[in-house]
């Protein structure tokens, strides 16, 4: 808006990121509950150049997939950070949507459904 002292506008611009890489194992199970998982996360971003803080605001199982919901603020920036993993075909495979925490809560259905759209191509079957 032109003219409007003091308004702040939030564009949003999420960052998304589709990561796959092998593992030894079939079943997302097998790396812990999603609450262990989301705590090994926020130990590796928290180890990060320039991170100050890590929370994890939710974890969860849906189906095949764990979801996990948390927050970064580092010298960069504050982000918020959604992410769904499965392992598929012997390959861990991540979605994450990354976005500056104010533009999350005025974007937050668009976000949830765009992690929520995610799906993982059907494992092939054994011949």
């Amino acid at each position: 808006m032109q003219g409007d002292r003091g308004s702040k506008s939030v564009t949003c611009f999420p960052s998304l990121n589709l990561q796959v890489d092998p593992v030894r194992i079939a079943r997302i199970e097998q790396t812990g509950t999603p609450a262990e998982v989301g705590g090994r996360i926020v130990n590796l971003e928290g180890k990060k150049e320039g991170v100050q803080k890590v929370e994890l605001l939710d974890s969860a199982q849906e189906g095949n997939y764990y979801t996990f919901d948390y927050r970064v603020e580092s010298t960069r920036g504050k982000n918020r950070f959604l992410a769904k993993a499965i392992i598929n075909a012997q390959k861990l495979v991540v979605f994450t949507v990354q976005v500056p925490i104010p533009a999350y809560e005025p974007n937050q259905a668009i976000i949830t459904r765009m992690l929520a759209s995610f799906q993982a191509p059907p494992q092939a079957e054994a011949r």
